[in-house]
């Protein structure tokens, strides 16, 4: 992977712009985002770049810590989750997928599906490889990098089953999977996500992912 800036990106209002190449590995999942919904992506784009030009006037998305602002803004960018990367002053980054429309599904190829196929592929990538841009060179931190699905219109169990699922397990990790589904909604939501990161770990590295 490039070790510059992904392309396109949309600078902070004191900093120099970059670009960097796109990256040669990705496969038609991103594409295919792109190409079914770039109006809902310009959105949330939009929405971003609000955030960024408010600098501390408002409160960052996703639980980020409290006082950090949006510094750079990356549209089709050279990692696996490349509709949009935002990047904070805090070296926090959030790697979003921008879909229209989506549900709770564990089939691979719908909407959820591909976004998971990407997730998975993000974490080969840089769970133990730097990241590009960061100071110090680091990996992906799970106490501060987010991945995102960005969705225009959600059915109810994915908008808040399989939210408050991944929040449990993010703060509970190392947690059993019991610990993390509290209700039969959130249960029915975790099977379908953990079904989903099998299959596309087991396509990719051709063996299947531990809990742990």
């Amino acid at each position: 992977m490039s070790s510059k800036a992904p392309k396109n990106a949309a600078p902070h209002p004191e900093e120099e712009k970059t670009s960097a190449p796109k990256d040669p590995k990705k496969t038609s999942a991103g594409g295919a985002a792109a190409s079914s919904g770039p109006s809902f992506q310009a959105l949330a784009y939009s929405w971003l770049a609000v955030h960024t030009l408010a600098e501390t006037a408002v409160s960052l998305p996703w639980e980020l810590p409290a006082g950090d602002t949006f510094t750079r803004l990356y549209t089709e960018a050279s990692f696996a989750v490349d509709d949009i990367v935002a990047r904070t002053s805090g070296d926090a980054y959030g790697f979003i997928q921008a879909k229209r429309r989506a549900a709770l599904s564990d089939t691979p190829d719908s909407p959820l599906g591909s976004t998971f196929e990407q997730f998975v592929r993000l974490y080969d990538d840089h769970h133990a490889r730097p990241l590009p841009e960061t100071t110090p060179s680091r990996a992906l931190d799970p106490t501060k990098d987010r991945m995102i699905l960005a969705v225009g219109n959600a059915t109810g169990p994915l908008e808040f089953n399989v939210t408050s699922v991944l929040r449990r397990l993010r703060d509970l990790w190392p947690a059993s999977p019991g610990q993390c589904a509290v209700t039969q909604g959130e249960r029915d939501a975790l099977a379908n996500l953990v079904r989903l990161v099998r299959f596309h770990w087991k396509k990719l590295k051709g063996t299947f992912p531990r809990w742990d």
